[in-house]
C-alpha cells in the first residue's frame, strides 16, 4: 500500500515548499524496490488535498457516530450513516433516502398535528436560523413508535445549502422522565395518587362541576388504631396493611372515582357526579372493606376507618376548603364512633372549641394542673376498702369543670394520653406514698387508655414511676377495658405478665361490654373483672341483665378471679350482686369521688357503710 508523506524541500533560491511523496514498493529482478513519486504542492494542490483530507476525517465521524446522522437537501434525504439504518431497524439506507423526513413518522405527533404540516415547519425554521433542535416521533420499520431529539444545522456543501440532521434516541430519557412524573404525582408505598396529583385533579373535576352544575363529593379519611400496629408491629407491618388498604378502598370506588393518599394514614376522595346519598353509600362500603382483619405474617389486625363528607359547591369553593371541612367532618365521626358523618356548618365551631380545648389540656399536662380524686372499692360483706380507684379532674383556665368523658377522647386522638397518663400515675404514685406514710397501705388503682396499653415502653414507664418514689408493685393497680385489652392480644398478654412479676394487680374494667373470647381470656394475666355498670344498673328490674352479671361472676370464680360490680347506687342492687356471689362492689351507694384529704378520713375509719349489714364506719 503506497505511503504518502508530505515534507519540504528548498528551492535553487534556498526557499522552503512542500513536496508530497509517494511511496511504494516493486519488485525488481527478485529483489524489492522503493519507488518514490515526488509531486510539489502548489497552492491550489495543497488546498484540495487538504480538503479531500477533511473529508476523510468527516466520513469517519460521519459513520462513527451512534447518533443517526442524516444530510437533508430540500426534501430529500441526500445521505445518512449506518446508526439510522439500526436505529430505523431497515435493511440499508436505500431504505431510507427516497422517503421524505415525515415518511420516517405516524400522520399525528403526539401534539395532535399532521407530521407532514410540523416537519415542514421545523425545516423553514432550521433555514431561518441556521440551527434547530426539538423532539420528534419516529416510526421504526417494524412500526414502533419512538421518540428522538432532532438537531437541524445549516451547512454549506457543494455551493449548496443542506441540513444537517442528527437524531438522538431519548426512549430511555422519556421512560425515566415519566418515572419521576410518577414519583412526582403517585405515592411510592401504595401507588394512589399524591396530594399534588389530587389537587390538580380536583381542579379540572370542580371547573367541570361548576360549569355543567354537576355535584361533587369530596371524602376525608383517616385510619382508626393504626398507629397501634406501628407501634407494636412495626412500620414494616404498617407500610404492608396501607398497601392492603389502598388495594380495599380502589374495589369500593367507580371507575370514575379518585382515592389518593395525603400521607401517614389519611386519604381523599373525589368523587364526581355524585349526590349525599350515593356518597354515603360509598362511605359505608369503605367502612365495611376496613371492617374486615388484615393478616400480615399470619397475624390477623382489625382497622377501622372515620370519614368525613363534603359536598362541592355547599361546603367548600376549592379543595383545601373542601378538605378543611370534611377533616373537621372526619372528627366529628371518630368521636361520636359513626364511621361517617357529613359536614354542617355549625361543627366548624365545634372545632374551634376542640382546638381551644387541646391547647389548654396540653398547658395543664405540662404545668401539672391536673387533679385526682378517688373513688373506694370496697369488700362487699364488710365494707373494708380494698383499693382507691383515681380518677383524672381538669378545671379549665376559666374556672368551668371539664369532665374525662370531654377532655379524655381529646387527648386519645391527639396523642396527649401519653403524657396525661404519666401524669396521671406520678401524681397516683404521690398520694400512695403519703398514705403510706400515714400508716394506710392501700393500693391506688389507675386507668390504662387503650393508646397508652399499645406503646412498647409502657412497662418501663410504670416501673420508672415506682422507683422513683420508692413504691413496690403492690402499690399500685391498673384497670384496662375489655376492648382494648383483646386489642393485639398477643403483645398485650408479654406486657401485663411483666407488669405482674412486679406485683402490680390487673383489672379488666367494663368487663362484658369487649368482645373477647374465653380462649383470649384464660391466657390474660389478670386478677379481677370489673362488671359494667350498664348491666348492674338495670339488673334488678331486667332478667338478661341479672344473668349477664351472674355468668360473668360464675366465669370469674372459676377462672379464680375476683369481681367487683361497678355503679351500684341502691340497696336492691348490693343485695342483688351479693346474692351473686360479687366480691367486691363500688358506687355511690359508698362513696363518691373525693379529693385525697377526704378520702384519708374513710381510711382512718377502715371501712364505709354497707347499707342493710349494721356495719358502720
Amino acid at each position: 500500500r503506497p505511503e504518502i508523506l508530505v515534507t519540504q524541500h528548498r528551492d535553487a533560491d534556498g526557499r522552503l515548499f512542500p513536496v508530497e511523496a509517494r511511496l511504494s514498493a516493486v519488485a525488481v529482478d527478485g529483489r524489492t524496490r522503493i519507488v518514490m513519486l515526488a509531486t510539489a504542492l502548489t497552492e491550489n494542490l495543497s488546498a484540495q488535498r487538504r480538503l479531500q483530507q477533511q473529508e476523510r476525517i468527516f466520513r469517519q465521524v460521519f459513520q462513527a457516530s451512534e447518533d443517526a446522522i442524516l444530510l437533508l437537501d430540500g426534501d430529500d434525504f441526500i445521505d445518512c450513516n449506518e446508526a439510522a439504518v439500526r436505529m430505523l431497524r431497515c435493511g440499508s439506507k436505500e431504505d431510507i433516502l427516497p422517503v421524505p423526513p415525515w415518511g420516517l413518522s405516524p400522520e399525528y405527533q403526539p401534539d395532535g398535528r399532521r407530521s407532514t404540516e410540523k416537519a415542514r415547519e421545523m425545516i423553514e425554521t432550521a433555514y431561518e436560523r441556521h440551527f434547530h433542535r426539538f423532539e420528534w416521533t419516529h416510526t421504526r420499520a417494524d412500526g414502533e413508535d419512538f421518540p428522538v431529539e432532532v438537531t437541524l444545522t445549516l451547512l454549506e456543501l457543494g455551493g449548496r445549502r443542506i441540513l444537517h440532521v442528527v437524531w438522538n434516541d431519548i426512549t430511555e430519557r422519556k421512560r425515566n422522565e415519566r418515572k419521576i412524573e410518577e414519583l412526582a404525582r403517585y405515592d411510592l408505598l401504595t401507588g394512589l395518587p399524591n396530594r399534588r396529583l389530587l389537587q390538580e385533579s380536583a381542579e379540572a373535576l370542580l371547573q367541570a362541576g361548576e360549569r355543567e352544575r354537576r355535584p361533587v363529593g369530596v371524602m376525608y379519611m383517616d385510619l382508626d388504631r393504626f398507629k397501634d400496629i406501628n407501634d407494636t408491629q412495626g412500620h414494616e407491618t404498617g407500610d404492608q396493611v396501607l398497601s392492603e388498604v389502598a388495594k380495599r378502598l380502589r374495589g369500593c370506588l367507580r371507575q370514575c372515582d379518585t382515592v389518593a393518599r395525603l400521607g401517614g394514614d389519611e386519604f381523599a376522595f373525589l368523587l364526581p357526579d355524585t349526590s349525599v346519598g350515593q356518597m354515603q353509600r360509598i362511605a359505608e362500603r369503605v367502612i365495611e372493606a376496613l371492617e374486615e382483619p388484615f393478616t400480615v405474617r399470619g397475624v390477623s389486625t382489625r382497622l377501622g376507618a372515620s370519614i368525613g363528607l363534603v359536598r362541592y359547591p355547599e361546603d367548600g369553593r376549592d379543595l383545601a376548603e373542601l378538605l378543611k371541612h370534611a377533616d373537621i367532618a372526619m372528627y366529628r365521626a371518630k368521636d361520636g364512633q359513626t364511621g361517617w358523618c357529613l359536614f354542617e356548618p355549625e361543627q366548624a365551631s365545634n372545632v374551634l372549641a376542640r382546638v381551644s380545648l387541646e391547647r389548654e389540656l396540653r398547658h395543664a399536662i405540662a404545668e401539672r394542673a391536673i387533679g385526682l380524686h378517688f373513688q373506694p372499692i370496697v369488700d362487699a360483706t364488710s365494707g373494708t376498702i380494698c383499693c382507691l380507684e383515681a380518677l383524672a379532674r381538669w378545671i379549665s383556665p376559666d374556672g368551668r369543670p371539664v369532665t374525662p368523658d370531654v377532655f379524655i377522647p381529646i387527648a386519645e386522638s391527639t396523642g396527649l394520653i401519653h403524657p396525661l397518663g404519666d401524669l396521671v400515675r406520678e401524681i397516683a404514685c404521690e398520694q400512695a406514698l403519703r398514705w403510706r406514710r400515714q400508716g394506710f397501705a392501700v393500693p391506688v388503682t389507675v386507668n390504662v387508655s387503650a393508646r397508652e396499653l399499645q406503646s412498647p415502653d409502657l412497662v418501663e414507664r410504670i416501673l420508672d414511676t415506682l422507683n422513683r418514689h420508692g413504691l413496690d408493685g403492690p402499690a399500685l393497680e391498673l384497670e384496662i377495658t375489655e376492648s382494648a385489652t383483646m386489642r393485639n392480644a398477643g403483645q398485650n398478654v408479654a406486657n401485663l405478665a411483666r407488669l405482674r412479676e412486679h406485683g402490680i394487680r390487673i383489672f379488666i374494667d367494663d368487663f362484658g361490654t369487649g368482645y373477647s373470647s374465653l380462649s383470649q381470656l384464660k391466657q390474660l394475666p389478670v386478677d379481677a373483672l370489673k362488671v359494667d355498670q350498664s348491666f348492674v344498673r338495670d339488673m334488678v328490674t331486667d332478667p338478661a341483665d341479672a344473668n349477664i352479671v351472674e355468668t360473668i361472676v360464675l366465669l370469674a370464680g372459676a377462672m379464680g378471679l375476683a369481681t367487683v360490680a361497678e355503679g351500684i347506687e341502691t340497696p336492691e342492687q348490693l343485695r342483688a350482686v351479693r346474692e351473686l356471689g360479687c366480691t367486691r362492689v363500688q358506687g355511690y351507694l359508698f362513696a363518691r369521688p373525693a379529693s385525697a384529704e377526704s378520702v384519708t378520713e374513710l381510711l382512718k375509719a377502715g371501712r364505709v357503710d354497707i347499707p342493710g349489714t349494721g356495719r358502720a364506719r
